[in-house]
């Protein structure tokens, strides 16, 4: 399996746990002898950067939330060297809430550091990287705009 597939199947696996909101099950996709994870929510404003921390994180979002659907777009994969490769993707989300069941949805870029351990890609690094706030409020104002025209 190339590289690229490899790393393709990996993202569909992360999808399939995030619908079935046995986030716990996410850690299955992280190398298992890493040390500690490099992961950055785009809604954190710090990054986590140890095991117990992220359980935590996985398990008060799937506490607070009872749909969770997510799509990844891989958007590159470049070699990084020694079985490992950097993957930029684009990832659309929509979740509903336990609380009220409100639903909202965004978009998002980032970038992840994979290593093919015994032949399936794992995780070392996630890093989702939000847009610019402004660049969010011209797509609105784009939206009204285009709304209005018609």
């Amino acid at each position: 399996m190339t590289p690229a597939a490899g790393i393709r199947a990996t993202f569909d696996a992360l999808e399939a746990i995030w619908r079935s909101g046995e986030l716990a099950r996410i850690r299955t996709l992280w190398l298992a002898d890493l040390a500690a994870p490099l992961y950055l929510a785009e809604e954190r404003k710090g990054f986590i950067t140890g095991w117990t921390e992220l359980e935590q994180y996985f398990a008060a979002t799937a506490a607070s939330l009872k749909d969770i659907r997510t799509q990844y777009d891989i958007v590159s994969v470049q070699d990084a060297g020694d079985d490992a490769c950097v993957a930029a993707f684009e990832m659309r989300w929509s979740v509903a809430y336990r609380s009220d069941g409100s639903r909202i949805a965004g978009e998002v870029r980032g970038l992840a550091l994979l290593k093919c351990e015994r032949g399936a890609w794992r995780f070392r690094a996630y890093v989702e990287a939000p847009l610019a706030p402004i660049v969010y409020l011209r797509e609105l104002y784009e939206l009204a705009a285009r709304s209005r025209a018609d």
